[in-house]
């Protein structure tokens, strides 16, 4: 069994054939993000994708602890209060976070394409 999930494995990692005869998209088209040494905006989007990222992770996370609280309170009225609000607050932190990269997002974009 470990054997089989070895070779499984070893299929899809970057090494094998598959990727062999893979074509660099930097080499068709170098202007697009990602290629090249990068501009500082290009850095500076990377890094606060990076950072809403890991928000976006931890709010969720708070979901689900939430959600845990709530399974787990037996009908108690003030765990059942506290656990909602955990949920309330985590969905609540999500959204800021996914409104916070389309915000970076579009004023990243305005900006570049004004210096450009």
């Amino acid at each position: 069994m470990i054997a089989g999930a070895t070779v499984g494995l070893a299929s899809v990692l970057p090494g094998s054939s598959a990727f062999a005869n893979a074509v660099d998209p930097c080499e068709k088209y170098p202007d697009q993000p990602g290629c090249g040494g990068g501009d500082v905006m290009e850095i500076l989007m990377r890094i606060i994708s990076w950072v809403l990222g890991i928000l976006s992770f931890v709010a969720v996370i708070i979901i689900i602890y939430g959600g845990v609280r709530y399974m787990t309170s037996a009908g108690d009225s003030g765990k059942v209060k506290d656990a909602k609000n955990t949920i309330l607050y985590g969905i609540i932190g999500l959204v800021i976070a996914l409104l916070a990269f389309a915000i970076v997002s579009f004023v990243i974009g305005g900006i570049n394409t004004a210096t450009n």
